[in-house]
């Protein structure tokens, strides 16, 4: 029987194994990529910084109905256009200001939503203190926003703000009360809590 004849030839120079090779492509095109996209996004990174810090500071200090965008690049130090850039208007730049709070807090009460269903918590007053160092935290973390989150719970500020923007912070809002809700009922329901206290949490 003759012999089985070779796959492929061999060539004078030895043979890189293929994952070698394709790993080799995959370094050179992430390195490419990297070249090419990390100075465009970190600019806007360190842009957009930039504008959500004046943003603080101008909403801080003149209330979110009297600020102006013109005032936030001024105090940002850019032309009024480039703030358009990154954001479609002044709702748009608080909103972005809000979300990141606004979601922190929901893990957190979605965390301890969690810890309670599994009961890990013993008594009323270790999910009280549980409740207690959240809202801590969530002060510590970034005071200035909590004092312009307070801000748009001002019945003015309602509607000072477009439709768009208003249902938007409501349903993080209407979410997080809901939570804190489902908390309190689950602590009433496991002997945690006392009934009583069920009275201070109203519907909406």
């Amino acid at each position: 029987r003759s012999a089985r004849p070779a796959l492929m030839k061999s060539s004078g120079a030895a043979r890189r194994p293929v994952q070698e090779c394709v790993t080799d492509v995959q370094s050179r095109s992430g390195t490419e990529k990297m070249a090419n996209d990390t100075p465009r996004t970190k600019e806007k990174e360190v842009r957009t910084a930039e504008i959500e810090q004046a943003a603080r500071k101008v909403f801080l200090s003149r209330g979110f109905q009297a600020a102006t965008i013109q005032e936030i690049a001024e105090q940002a130090g850019i032309a009024k256009g480039t703030v358009y850039l990154y954001y479609e208007s002044k709702d748009d730049l608080y909103t972005a200001l809000l979300l990141p709070n606004l979601e922190f807090l929901s893990e957190k009460l979605s965390a301890l939503l969690g810890e309670v269903e599994r009961e890990k918590l013993e008594s009323g007053g270790e999910l009280l203190d549980a409740i207690g160092d959240m809202l801590i935290e969530l002060q510590a973390r970034d005071p200035e926003m909590v004092l312009i989150y307070q801000g748009f719970q001002v019945g003015t500020f309602i509607t000072s703000v477009s439709k768009e923007t208003r249902e938007r912070l409501n349903g993080f809002a209407r979410r997080n009360f809901q939570a804190f809700r489902a908390i309190l009922e689950k602590g009433i329901e496991l002997g945690l809590l006392r009934q009583k206290a069920d009275a201070h949490v109203g519907h909406r």
